[in-house]
């Protein structure tokens, strides 16, 4: 029941937000956090969801030490989850640093930054690579059913 109720608080969290209402946005996330820690403990993908949801509900009102706090923990319960090459851990990795740059904290902006653009020039490479393999295979299949027909 209590991994439900904390599902259903993110929704609603999500749903405040996109309503622009920051309070209780805030509110629904915080408790879907205490909710999900207690059952599924600190490590679990969904805490890091929450922790990045409210991360950036703080760095919105202003909160940025708060904000960073929290996105530096999503950020370790992605890499721990998700890999260090996720896109999860990029966009982490993209707030994280437009915040520390808000913050004047321009050393470690870039580092996050680099981080983020580094993990979407891999992906985007990968998935060029994969395309083309699936390509190639489709062409070896065709020619194979032509010269065989």
């Amino acid at each position: 029941y209590l991994v439900y109720a904390a599902s259903v608080l993110y929704a609603m969290g999500q749903l405040y937000t996109s309503l622009l209402d920051d309070s209780l946005a805030l509110k629904c996330f915080d408790e879907s956090l205490q909710l999900r820690q207690k059952q599924l403990g600190g490590d679990h993908g969904a805490v890091g969801a929450a922790l990045f949801e409210l991360a950036n509900i703080h760095a919105r009102l202003g909160n940025y030490s708060i904000g960073i706090d929290m996105f530096q923990e999503a950020l370790r319960i992605r890499l721990l989850t998700s890999g260090k090459d996720s896109a999860n851990v990029a966009m982490t990795l993209l707030k994280m640093g437009a915040l520390y740059a808000r913050e004047g904290f321009y050393g470690h902006a870039l580092d996050r930054l680099e981080g983020a653009l580094r993990i979407r020039r891999d992906r985007v490479k990968r998935a060029k690579s994969k395309r083309q393999q699936q390509e190639q295979a489709s062409r070896e299949v065709f020619e194979g059913t032509m010269d065989s027909g």
